[in-house]
């Protein structure tokens, strides 16, 4: 039990509460105007803290029993997969150039598509579509929604 209770995991589970603490501190600090009536900015970030805090709770929890021990997960490690990552970070740096011109829908597909090639997707087209789809509904939902603005790009007319 002493081994167990200085543990990465302890040590892990310790962290997420305390950011939890800390997430709550800052919530509370949070100015609300009085024109809301129940539902206000601290909200979501109470929501977040508390399951947050759960969370840590459960893992000190796991950790203290021993039912969660790097011990196990060794076996089912993998070797790093550099070519994987290459396609994260190409499908981010496609995101990051193209964002401003062909707009967000399409720098969201592309980005979309790297990632998917990364987890061994190969095709590509199916992807890009998917990802397509993806953004149109999430820039419809923020512009109209929301009333959020991302750039549309050259789908400007179109959306």
């Amino acid at each position: 039990m002493r081994a167990r209770l200085w543990s990465g995991e302890v040590w892990v589970a310790l962290g997420i509460i305390v950011l939890s603490a800390f997430l709550m501190v800052q919530t509370s600090s949070i100015e609300v105007s009085p024109n809301y009536a129940r539902v206000g900015p601290r909200v979501f970030p109470w929501g977040v803290s508390a399951a947050l805090m759960l969370l840590g709770i459960a893992l000190l929890r796991s950790a203290l029993v021993g039912n969660w021990s790097a011990a196990d997960d060794a076996a089912e490690r993998t070797s790093f997969d550099g070519g994987a990552l290459l396609w994260v970070v190409v499908g981010l740096v496609l995101y990051l150039v193209t964002i401003k011109f062909l707009g967000f829908p399409i720098a969201a597909a592309l980005l979309f598509a790297g990632v998917a090639r990364a987890f061994g997707s190969r095709r590509i087209a199916a992807d890009i579509g998917v990802g397509l789809a993806l953004g149109i509904a999430v820039f419809v939902g923020f512009n109209y929604g929301l009333g959020l603005s991302l750039p549309a790009g050259v789908l400007e007319g179109i959306l």
